[in-house]
């Protein structure tokens, strides 16, 4: 098994801050590191790659994103990290 990082999008929050979901995929996606995402329950899992093995958001260098009042807001607002195992492909 390999150990990787999933991000799960609470899109409710993000839309409270004026923060789309689109922007905070698109922030993971720069950093080179997303492998898939999906929907779960409505919500947005985005697995990142072996890079980001922690489950540690500050192991992914995007540290906030900037709201609809102009204010950054921590990813950690928004997101949930965590560490998974799952098989090689």
């Amino acid at each position: 098994t390999v150990t990787r990082t999933e991000i799960e999008i609470d899109s409710d929050k993000a839309a409270a801050l004026g923060v789309p979901v689109t922007d905070v995929f698109r922030a993971l996606t720069a950093t080179g590191g997303v492998k898939g995402s999906r929907l779960v329950n409505g919500r947005r899992v985005v697995q990142m790659d072996e890079r980001f093995r922690s489950g540690d958001l500050n192991a992914i260098r995007i540290r906030t994103l900037p709201t609809r009042t102009g204010d950054d807001a921590p990813l950690s607002t928004f997101v949930t990290a965590r560490a998974v195992e799952v098989s090689p492909v």
